[in-house]
């Protein structure tokens, strides 16, 4: 994908004049139905980095199955793909992609809870500004209440669940999680101080926030 003035998500000027808005993270609805398949070639130094929380670096060989979504989540959360080193457009600020995944018509324990930790690694808000979602080592974790108010990192109603996970079992309930999903990353999006782009496959269908 060529990035230019002329093509490139995050410029919203007009008239081959760029702008760009600093810090505009972008946001991925992930819809899946099931654990990941044939996800082996995931680039070596993205297959570990993560550990907090970890799955086990659970595999199966029979489907080629790993638990690399959580590691790719936490980069995509804490890097910044718009810097110098990324070989981009330099664009002030960081840009993220934050995660919200909606797992659809699956009965999957495994697959559950990789998109629940990957939810985690992908969509917390970095309250503390240490880099990582306080968790399980810390006093917070999955399907319990959490009390300590540090786990609204990424459990803001301290239920015990991700706040940006979503799970449909049917068909009208996967509309009415998708509605939720999308109303959460407008809310997210607004509540920012800095401009954040909720993009769409084309650019005219992008959606620009000003908190």
């Amino acid at each position: 994908y060529s990035v230019n003035d002329n093509s490139d998500p995050l410029n919203y000027g007009s008239g081959g004049s760029p702008k760009y808005a600093s810090c505009a993270d972008s946001f991925v609805l992930y819809v899946t139905d099931g654990a990941p398949t044939a996800d082996e070639d995931t680039p070596g130094d993205l297959q570990a980095y993560n550990s907090n929380p970890s799955t086990g670096n659970t595999h199966n060989s029979a489907i080629n199955h790993s638990d690399h979504l959580e590691d790719v989540a936490y980069y995509s959360r804490v890097n910044d793909f718009r810097s110098s080193s990324a070989g981009s457009n330099e664009i002030a600020g960081d840009q993220n992609l934050i995660l919200y995944p909606l797992y659809a018509f699956g009965s999957d324990s495994d697959a559950r809870e990789l998109l629940k930790k990957s939810a985690i690694t992908g969509g917390f808000q970095d309250l503390d500004g240490d880099g990582v979602p306080y968790y399980a080592s810390s006093g917070c974790s999955l399907g319990s209440a959490n009390t300590d108010s540090r786990c609204a990192e990424w459990d803001e109603d301290g239920d015990g669940e991700p706040d940006n996970y979503f799970e449909a079992e049917n068909g009208s309930e996967l509309e009415s999680k998708l509605r939720q999903a999308i109303t959460a990353i407008l809310e997210r999006a607004s509540s920012g101080s800095t401009v954040a782009t909720i993009s769409t496959q084309t650019r005219s269908g992008g959606t620009l926030l000003q908190a």
